[in-house]
């Protein structure tokens, strides 16, 4: 078993075995409960090591392409200071703690006690202000109300959810018309390449669902208008090729393509043709999923 998913279990079964962090357990099925424990002794180091703790996150490859969707986003003023923006799944707060930079009101959520725990001390530490709401992504429309924000995002979470419509369905409840939401950085397996190191994780109990490119875009029919992209992330791994962990394939796919993958290919029309063909029988490559809530 490769030693990320050794890990990923471990992280998993930590969380399993702490009892006194879970909460909201009302919207749960019993694998999502398993999800929303964490270490208080993890937690109690993360407090005294905050500014560590965000430094590391700030190292994930995904980082630089979320930090670039916000600068375009602003550019093209989609995102204004005063957008109501809702983020679903948000982990520790990192992203929302970008996003409250840039508008007064932000929304974060999780299904985690101990993340919206760190997510506060985020907030101490960068001076910034959004809220927190301990609230399954499923469940969104029983907190919020109809037609409150302009823009939702969804941050490699989505794939923790075993009812995509659901979700779908009741974010383009709480989105305004024309409102708009950015599915980022999801893990997706192919039509003919199943992950089993995504399937295993999964048998076990750590609520990672091996989605395809089709399950997403799918599920959000009746809802929403969609347009896909490739992610920045992609001239990250050009850059740290040693850093693909998860397929030897990919890792050779990026050498050869290493002279092509630029900036301004990844937005050519035929360049996107293949890479989404790519990601649709394959899946293993970055795509971030722009939808538009159908009027």
């Amino acid at each position: 078993m490769k030693t990320w998913v050794k890990k990923r279990l471990l992280n998993r079964h930590k969380c399993q075995i702490i009892n006194n962090s879970l909460i909201c357990t009302t919207f749960l099925t019993n694998p999502m409960k398993k999800e929303v424990k964490i270490s208080h002794k993890y937690l109690k180091t993360c407090k005294k090591n905050i500014q560590e703790l965000y430094e590391r996150e700030s190292l994930n490859p995904n980082i630089e392409m979320l930090l670039d969707f916000i600068k375009r986003l602003k550019k093209e003023k989609i995102l204004k200071k005063k957008s109501n923006i809702l983020e679903l799944g948000g982990g520790m707060g990192w992203f929302s703690t970008q996003l409250a930079t840039n508008s007064d009101h932000v929304v974060f959520t999780d299904i985690t006690q101990g993340h919206l725990t760190i997510a506060k001390q985020y907030q101490k530490l960068k001076n910034v202000n959004f809220e927190t709401s301990l609230i399954p992504m499923q469940n969104i429309n029983s907190v919020f109300k109809e037609n409150s924000f302009d823009l939702v995002f969804v941050s490699a979470a989505l794939h923790h959810c075993s009812n995509l419509k659901e979700v779908y369905k009741n974010v383009a409840k709480v989105l305004k018309s024309k409102g708009k939401f950015f599915v980022l950085c999801e893990p997706m397996v192919g039509l003919f390449y199943k992950n089993k190191e995504i399937e295993h994780v999964a048998n076990k109990g750590a609520q990672d669902v091996p989605y395809t490119i089709r399950n997403y875009l799918k599920a959000s029919n009746d809802f929403f208008d969609y347009e896909l992209e490739v992610s920045k992330t992609v001239l990250y791994y050009k850059k740290n090729i040693n850093k693909i962990r998860s397929s030897k394939i990919l890792k050779k796919l990026f050498i050869l393509s290493n002279k092509i993958l630029t900036e301004k290919s990844i937005n050519n029309f035929f360049f996107k043709k293949v890479y989404f063909t790519f990601a649709y029988f394959f899946g293993r490559v970055p795509v971030n999923i722009i939808l538009t809530k159908k009027t």
